[in-house]
């Protein structure tokens, strides 16, 4: 049976004049059906220039936040809620303050605290999460840097004390890459609109000291490997030398691992099972879910979503 496409003329969501997290851009959606209806739930992506939080001499931040929106005809409409965010990071500058309580109710360091972004949402072994690509830090306008002549104000309000030290935490911050955080996700919670307990802080499922590292999921059940039943995910770390096997593999790559438990991924404890350079061309590579397993599950393995990120010349000039 083939797939039966359907594009709308014009974006379901644009940004939204005024609106302070998100007047700049509304893009990189999540979608999730109610299991109760027809119904659709979204998050996604958006930022604005957070001027409240403006350093003298720099450019505005500009903090990435996730909203909610809902459509009732399979897609065609959305209704967004732009009178706040979904989930917004916290922002908070010292080194004492980025902390958050996991869903344990351990303090943890919060690695959320300046950017979600790319939210990705799954069900694991019954239950529903989120994965999204985080940042301790905002950026200034972020895009300058493929300007000419060029401005990075990717680390512009990155604070002076991450040179202080060189602990895992502070190396993360001193180059603010992304990390990868998962989240527990009410959907009865979100769709309510009591956003703030609709999302439960897990625990980062990559290490920002080791590479940025985004694009993760996991797959709705575990699978036995190495004669034990573990959580599988798959993750696109930027420099790929860093990993097991990765002087044989070349960008853009995507790495298979397994833990035991959630926790174990940033830890150490992980194994890669494997990693696969899945095209030859286009800057980066990154999966997108694997979905309910009845939908997505083949008889000799999964079908998965992609997203290639192409270099500007194959866009203007595709062959």
């Amino acid at each position: 049976m083939k797939p039966h496409f359907r594009y709308s003329p014009e974006p379901v969501l644009e940004p939204v004049p005024g609106c302070e997290w998100a007047s700049k851009m509304v893009l990189n959606p999540a979608i999730v059906k109610d299991p109760a209806s027809e119904r659709l739930h979204m998050l996604f992506r958006a930022t604005g220039p957070w001027s409240r939080k403006r350093k003298k001499g720099k450019h505005d931040p500009y903090p990435i936040f996730l909203g909610y929106a809902a459509s009732s005809d399979l897609g065609r409409t959305w209704t967004a809620d732009f009178s706040r965010p979904a989930i917004a990071p916290a922002l908070n500058e010292r080194y004492e303050d980025i902390y958050i309580t996991d869903i344990h109710g351990n303090r943890v360091r919060d690695y959320s605290n300046g950017c979600i972004e790319d939210p990705r949402i799954f069900p694991v072994e019954d239950e529903l999460y989120l994965s999204a690509a985080c940042r301790l830090f905002p950026p200034g306008p972020y895009w300058l840097i493929d300007r000419e002549p060029p401005v990075d104000t990717r680390n512009d309000y990155v604070p002076e004390w991450v040179h202080e030290g060189d602990d895992p935490f502070r190396v993360t911050a001193c180059s603010n890459p992304t990390v990868t955080v998962l989240y527990k996700l009410d959907l009865d919670k979100l769709k309510s609109g009591c956003y703030e307990e609709a999302f439960a802080y897990v625990c980062p499922l990559t290490e920002g000291y080791v590479s940025d590292n985004r694009d993760a999921f996991l797959f709705p059940n575990k699978m036995l490997i190495g004669g034990k039943l573990q959580y599988v995910m798959l993750h696109r770390p930027m420099t790929s030398a860093l990993f097991p096997q990765g002087a044989r593999a070349k960008k853009p790559s995507i790495y298979l691992a397994a833990a035991e438990k959630l926790e174990d991924f940033a830890c150490g404890r992980q194994s890669t099972v494997c990693w696969r350079r899945v095209y030859s061309t286009g800057k980066r590579i990154g999966s997108g879910q694997a979905g309910r397993r009845s939908e997505f599950r083949l008889a000799n393995g999964w079908f998965l979503i992609m997203a290639k990120k192409m270099p500007a010349s194959d866009i203007r000039n595709p062959s």
